[in-house]
């Protein structure tokens, strides 16, 4: 004991000859000036050395008003000692920024009145026991930003008052089961940040009262049920950014709760009547419906491994829903009952779906849609009438990314609450995109454009980028566009006369059509295919047209043929008949109806020729 005992009185002797002391002085403070209730003290530029302490020994007169100490600019590895001996009045005391290094125990005492403590963005690595011993209604503690590796179980006993604590980017590894058993009255922790890889079955088990939980970008392989199954209070909870591979949204318990469990390695989902799931960037491939479930508004399926044939399944009991993502999976192709179920719709995000194209009916049920998101799809030609009946609420569409070459029917008294119409990146050729944009001339209508177009060779028109052609091969694609529009017409004529049944089917009113999958959607899509496509088909008809003009003229030719060897033939045949005539001495008495030639010769002549 001596050696301990002399080695402190050596100590305090160093400490005594090396130390400078830095007068704490507050910006605030001027001399002979009436301070008001609740004053400031703001600490600027202050650097202390290893053995530099404070004087805290100033304004004895009006230092009892302080409430609020904040150091800026400055440097100090400890508290400063016996600060709150001095100002004991403290309520607030903000010591970031300042590379502080440890919090030793007894800094805190006589800090009755300190609620607000924030010491981060420091150099902290460790939290040793009875940090706030003397500092019983400590409130709220942000030790977040720091090297923190450990934190003592017996870090926060004195701490029972303790609301929230913030213990973000730092890196703990492992919690002790009895480090929060103390703060009865804690109602938000945060231990996003960190490199813990499991969480304790007791960690939690005496904060009832914790309302928010943040544990994500850990590495948390598995969260045992028990360890969350009691907190009846808790409304958020993020997991986002761990190494999970199956959760149970069973383990919880309150029906207001937000679950955050995007981005770790879930392959299936159960859900329960929670308010909100975000379940992004994952492998998910079947999610599981509870029975009851009533309460869910937000359901957030980004990037995950679902199909069409089990994306309808999960909407049946999902009417209560009010946002839903399913953006970067494979739908495919939507069925026209695939949302008859989400009639509170709002917020519907379908961008990266692979969607070829929208059956009329499909969005017949969504009244109350607000923005839609059909965004890097294969969409070629759109007709706005798909929306019947008009959405009358929708305030953003958006339609980037597609091959869009046309666009059809968009009128104000569709889309009354429009606001923002985004189309960048489509196949537009630059005449129509300028005619059709002509067309808007709603006011409070805005156009999403790339800012980066305008700094680029690429042309565009306001923003939209769009393909130049010449004027000449627009109109002959509209020509032979509106040929093969006649031609099907013309089809579908036949096929009415052909079929009666499906020319009464073509009277049908829309909503029979949207209530009806398959009853003419064919047809509208034929009606509706890209310009490539028609001017494949228009080639092949010209050619197939080449082909009959030339057996026409085939057949004609040889007819002509035929005709003139028949009638040389004919003409053979009747001199033959007239010589013959004339050889058996026979004299045809009505000359006049035969083409023969009338000789001149006496008979004189005829028997001197003889008679040679």
């Amino acid at each position: 004991m001596k050696i301990v005992w002399i080695w402190c009185v050596l100590c305090e002797i160093i400490m005594l000859v090396l130390c400078t002391e830095v007068p704490l002085t507050c910006d605030e403070f001027k001399e002979e000036e009436i301070l008001y209730e609740g004053l400031y003290c703001t600490v600027a530029g202050v650097h202390l050395g290893d053995f530099d302490t404070f004087n805290c020994n100033v304004y004895p007169y009006y230092r009892h008003l302080v409430k609020v100490v904040k150091f800026t600019d400055s440097r100090t590895i400890n508290v400063p000692y016996m600060i709150f001996h001095y100002f004991e009045g403290i309520r607030e005391f903000d010591i970031s920024f300042t590379e502080l290094e440890s919090i030793r125990r007894g800094d805190f005492i006589k800090a009755e009145n300190l609620m607000y403590l924030t010491a981060a963005h420091n150099k902290m690595s460790e939290l040793t026991s009875s940090l706030f011993l003397g500092a019983p209604n400590i409130s709220v503690v942000d030790f977040s930003y720091n090297n923190i590796e450990r934190v003592s179980a017996s870090a926060f006993a004195s701490a029972s008052l303790m609301s929230r604590l913030h213990l973000s980017h730092n890196s703990i590894r492992t919690l002790d089961k009895n480090t929060f058993a103390t703060m009865i009255m804690l109602d938000e922790l945060y231990l996003d940040f960190n490199q813990l890889e499991s969480i304790d079955v007791d960690l939690f088990a005496h904060n009832i009262l914790l309302a928010r939980l943040f544990l994500n970008n850990n590495r948390i392989i598995q969260l045992d049920c028990d360890s969350i199954k009691d907190l009846k209070y808790l409304n958020k909870i993020d997991l986002s950014v761990n190494k999970l591979q199956e959760f149970n949204t069973s383990c919880v318990s309150g029906i207001d709760l937000d679950l955050i469990i995007h981005d770790n390695q879930l392959k299936k989902l159960t859900l329960r009547n929670v308010a909100a799931v975000h379940a992004s960037h994952n492998q998910i491939e079947n999610i599981y419906i509870e029975d009851g479930i009533s309460n869910l508004k937000s359901l957030k399926l980004a990037a995950n491994n679902l199909t069409n044939s089990n994306v309808t399944k999960i909407f049946e009991h999902l009417s209560s829903l009010e946002t839903l993502d399913l953006s970067y999976n494979y739908v495919g192709k939507l069925n026209i009952g695939t949302f008859a179920k989400l009639t509170n719709l709002e917020h519907l995000h379908l961008g990266h779906t692979n969607l070829s194209n929208i059956n009329f009916g499909t969005f017949f049920h969504q009244k109350e849609l607000k923005s839609l998101d059909l965004s890097y799809n294969n969409l070629t030609v759109l007709n706005f009438d798909v929306f019947l009946p008009y959405l009358k609420n929708l305030e953003s569409l958006v339609l980037d990314g597609n091959n869009l070459t046309e666009m059809e029917g968009l009128t104000n008294s569709m889309f009354p609450q429009l606001s923002m119409l985004s189309i960048s990146n489509n196949s537009f050729n630059c005449t129509y995109l300028a005619k059709w944009l002509r067309t808007l001339k709603w006011d409070e209508l805005g156009l999403s454009i790339d800012p980066d177009l305008v700094h680029t060779n690429e042309t565009h028109i306001n923003g939209i980028a769009c393909d130049h052609r010449t004027n000449d091969s627009i109109a002959y694609n509209r020509i032979h566009s509106d040929h093969y529009d006649h031609q099907y017409n013309v089809h579908k004529a036949i096929v009415a006369i052909l079929n009666p049944s499906h020319n009464n089917h073509g009277n049908k009113t829309d909503n029979d059509n949207s209530n009806n999958e398959g009853n003419g959607d064919s047809d509208i899509h034929e009606l509706h295919i890209s310009n490539s496509v028609d001017r494949e088909r228009v080639l092949e008809a010209h050619l197939l047209t080449m082909k009959y003009l030339l057996v026409f003229i085939c057949c004609v030719c040889l007819a002509f043929v035929i005709t003139k060897f028949v009638t040389i033939f004919r003409a053979h045949r009747k001199l033959d008949f007239h010589v013959a005539s004339c050889n058996n001495g026979v004299y045809l008495q009505d000359s006049d109806k035969y083409d023969i030639y009338q000789s001149t010769a006496t008979m004189n002549t005829i028997q001197t020729n003889v008679a040679y």
